[in-house]
């Protein structure tokens, strides 16, 4: 099966950045949107726009270091209710900062830990984010905020190991196999997983 990821993935590499990103650093900006897709839909994760800035250390080369912030909207998959009783799924808002650091053991092999915190709910700004963007772009008034979740506290720790499992690397059509195993614990998002790529 193949998954087709809606992102845009933008590098900043102008004005006052040109001397802080040289060698070491990077400023990124990652947009999802399902709209990208042209499917006309609109629902369930609807949104996510994400701002960071990674950089290695000088003397250590084999760390990463990532943080930023990002705001992620989600939404009914269908817009044709009532009431909240008939909602399929709140209308939702995160906002949050997040701090990353990996060590490198092997260009293919390393580990991470995160930690992310923000607000959830009206305090978000998803409402008023979501709003401009579809009047902006002439898509409409949306109805149905007023039945978002309320506003709380959310923190999430997260730690993860990749490594690379195979690779052939010597004919002409050059493959390997990365497994990754990542737990994650906190008020927004407690999962674990174990795959490969």
């Amino acid at each position: 099966m193949i998954f087709l990821r809606s992102s845009v993935i933008f590098l900043l590499f102008f004005g006052f950045f040109s001397q802080a990103l040289a060698q070491h650093k990077e400023a990124f900006i990652i947009s999802d949107n399902d709209a990208y897709l042209l499917n006309r839909h609109d629902g369930y994760y609807t949104n996510g726009l994400l701002l960071g800035i990674s950089y290695s250390g000088k003397r250590d080369s084999s760390s990463l270091v990532s943080f930023g912030i990002r705001q992620d909207l989600f939404t009914p998959g269908g817009r044709d209710f009532l009431d909240s009783s008939s909602v399929d799924r709140p209308y939702a808002g995160h906002l949050y900062a997040w701090l990353i650091r990996k060590k490198f053991y092997h260009p293919e092999r390393f580990y991470y830990w995160k930690v992310q915190t923000g607000v959830i709910g009206r305090n978000s700004l998803a409402e008023d984010i979501q709003t401009a963007l579809h009047r902006w772009a002439g898509l409409g008034e949306i109805v149905g905020w007023e039945h978002q979740i309320p506003n709380m506290f959310s923190i999430t720790f997260t730690g993860g190991w990749n490594t690379l499992f195979f690779s052939n690397l010597s004919t002409k059509l050059a493959w390997k196999i990365i497994a990754q195993t990542e737990l994650s614990a906190g008020t927004t998002y407690v999962n674990a997983r174990v795959g490969a790529y």
